[in-house]
């Protein structure tokens, strides 16, 4: 509680002292927080209105799982800063979103991608030096990067030739599309990450039910699931749809 009033009385002050910023693109009907530069964090306090606030610590502005943002250690793609005689980093393209979250990217283990929207452009971010892209799932509180201890631990995806898909990590959470772009005629390569409790088999994400009940397609949260035993079997699955404009919260177990 103490921490809330404290910033409740941060946003106060702000606010009263620098006066507001009128109608930002990044802010909802509710109030959140978006990356407003390198280490300036936007928060919102409302569709109309936001202030800003610099990172501490040489810290750096990072959109985290739930589409909001917060000051970080990780280096945004972009942001780097670079010593006399040292190569700047390669500039890395946005990936077309394929679903919701963070994905890794294709060719840099350490780039990676978040996506707010499916067929969106992610936004593209940068572990520090010396760390690569890992990630579990949203429930995880495992950092998105970690320290590489081996160049086996550089995940890349290579495709072969030989195979439509091609799996990524060893969890089996991420896997990649590998096809020829019919505009340029080049191998191309799409990544898409199967919802939490899911795993890829080789052709497809298949979600694992361990209990009856109502479950979030963190991937696609316009969709769930709901595990049940139909006349005493065993247990099955089936994904359902929420009603349009609406998304699953599974706290609240419904569409909201």
């Amino acid at each position: 509680m103490r921490h809330i009033t404290e910033l409740v009385l941060l946003f106060y002050i702000t606010v009263t002292q620098y006066g507001t910023i009128a109608v930002a693109s990044e802010c909802g009907v509710n109030s959140s927080t978006f990356c407003a530069g390198c280490q300036l964090l936007g928060v919102c306090l409302g569709p109309d209105t936001f202030f800003q606030v610099d990172c501490d610590g040489g810290q750096y502005c990072n959109t985290i799982e739930n589409g909001m943002a917060v000051c970080g250690d990780v280096v945004p793609a972009g942001c780097e800063t670079t010593t006399t005689g040292s190569t700047p980093p390669v500039e890395v393209a946005s990936l077309q979103c394929t679903g919701v979250g963070f994905y890794p990217d294709p060719y840099d283990c350490n780039t990676f991608h978040y996506c707010s929207a499916n067929r969106a452009a992610s936004e593209v971010y940068r572990c520090p030096e010396g760390y690569g892209f890992h990630y579990t799932s949203s429930g995880s509180d495992v950092s998105t990067c970690q320290l590489l201890k081996s160049e086996s631990d550089c995940l890349r995806v290579t495709c072969s030739g030989l195979s439509v898909f091609d799996g990524y990590d060893s969890a089996k959470l991420f896997y990649a599309h590998c096809h020829t772009n019919m505009q340029t005629g080049l191998r191309a390569i799409a990544m898409y990450r199967c919802t939490d409790g899911a795993t890829f088999n080789g052709y497809e994400c298949v979600f694992q039910c361990t209990e009856e009940g109502l479950f979030a397609n963190t991937v696609e949260p316009t969709t769930y699931y709901q595990c049940y035993h139909m006349y005493g079997g065993p247990l099955t699955l089936r994904m359902l749809y929420c009603p349009r404009n609406l998304v699953f919260d599974n706290g609240l177990k419904k569409c909201v």
